[in-house]
């Protein structure tokens, strides 16, 4: 923001010193006609003021141009950093999302160790059962063989 400010202001400060260059073109321009008419000075004295004057024109039209395409660059600045905005906009809701995503997988996850160990204790408590129900089976059988 203060590059921007920085240089927001130095274009504003080019396009005044243009436009100062610019008056003085032009009270320069007056002075000349007028001391033309009462002096007739010589003719190559006005051409070398002439020929100042389109310089300073030229410079002027040069600086107009440099300004020019120093707002496009500004411009197209100030859309990258929109654009770079957006893009950080859009990660960080991507990144919630993902963390969103991780705490339902770890909420799912407590739940499927929970349902393991439930599970586990059961299928030990049928094998106790079953190993109970074997015992009780074979003494059967032994009674019976027994008789």
């Amino acid at each position: 923001q203060d590059t921007l400010k920085v240089f927001q202001a130095y274009i504003q400060k080019m396009g005044l010193e243009g436009k100062q260059l610019t008056a003085r073109n032009r009270a320069q321009s007056e002075t000349i006609k007028t001391q033309h008419e009462r002096h007739k000075e010589s003719s190559s004295t006005i051409y070398a003021h002439c020929d100042t004057i389109e310089k300073h024109e030229n410079t002027i039209a040069n600086k107009n141009e440099k300004i020019k395409d120093l707002e496009e660059k500004l411009k197209e600045a100030l859309e990258k950093i929109d654009n770079q905005r957006d893009m950080i906009t859009n990660l960080k809701d991507e990144r919630l999302k993902l963390e969103n995503t991780i705490d339902a997988m770890s909420s799912e996850e407590a739940s499927l160790k929970a349902n393991l160990a439930k599970v586990t204790q059961e299928g030990g408590d049928a094998a106790k059962m079953a190993d109970i129900h074997k015992l009780e089976m074979e003494s059967r059988i032994n009674d019976l063989t027994s008789q």
